[in-house]
């Protein structure tokens, strides 16, 4: 099953808004009402709007990871990572083989 979104760019419109748009103005969020306090619809707002942005950089970050880990050296011919970094080495949360793993989980799951 593939996941379709609407095309990006997409802009935040005030009037009637606010309401975030695609490109050729199909409605992509309605966020007005007054459900949430401004500063959280802000918060959502900006969210929203980056997110075919960072779904995009997750895809060429886990390219660029995938090309440069390696499982087994002696066995893939896959370089090794190009800073000091091993698979048992923390990083942001969590070693490099779980990143990868959020990464592909956080791809998926927006669709990608």
């Amino acid at each position: 099953m593939t996941t379709k979104h609407t095309t990006y760019p997409w802009h935040v419109g005030m009037k009637p808004g606010p309401i975030i748009y695609g490109p050729n103005g199909e409605q992509v969020a309605d966020l007005r009402g007054e459900m949430l306090p401004p500063n959280e619809t802000a918060g959502n707002i900006k969210l929203i709007t980056a997110s075919p942005d960072m779904l995009k950089a997750l895809k060429g970050a886990l390219s660029y990871m995938l090309e440069y880990c390696r499982e087994d050296a002696s066995t893939s011919g896959s370089k090794p990572l190009p800073w000091d970094v091993s698979d048992d080495a923390p990083v942001y949360g969590g070693t490099v083989t779980e990143q990868i793993i959020a990464i592909r989980a956080a791809i998926i799951k927006a669709g990608g």
